[in-house]
């Protein structure tokens, strides 16, 4: 096996096998019951975390893993979901009579606090008479 051509042979015999096997629906199947088996074992779990969160404190998947959500962000369908969602909620909102009423009263309460003269020594800064 030192000699390169039967290596490169090789390989691709090998990787053509592994495609040909990996498109078999029935073979899928049978990995798929495998690999879930493997991966309810506690140890496996542990060690799959101990490697993904080694990963992920490079600086080098941390940039990308960035990059991914700025363009997932930055998407058509994201961006009109989240305006639909945020009219949604403005509309509910602006429907509300409760929050109407409190926002009108605190708008009140501005207005009258701010000409109510603070330096009359006989009104304190709410408005009402001093008794």
């Amino acid at each position: 096996m030192a000699d390169a051509n039967n290596q490169e042979k090789m390989g691709l015999l090998l990787k053509n096998v592994i495609l040909t096997t990996l498109s078999d629906e029935d073979m899928q199947k049978e990995m798929a019951v495998h690999v879930k088996s493997i991966l309810a074992r506690p140890e496996v779990r542990d060690a799959v975390l101990a490697v993904l969160q080694e990963l992920f404190n490079e600086p080098r998947v941390q940039q990308e893993v960035a990059d991914f959500f700025k363009r997932v962000l930055a998407s058509d369908t994201v961006q009109g979901e989240a305006t639909e969602l945020g009219r949604t909620i403005s509309s509910s909102l602006l429907r509300d009579d409760g929050l109407q009423k409190e926002a009108g009263d605190m708008m009140w309460g501005a207005f009258k606090y701010s000409f109510t003269p603070t330096f009359v020594p006989w009104t304190s800064s709410d408005g009402k008479k001093d008794s």
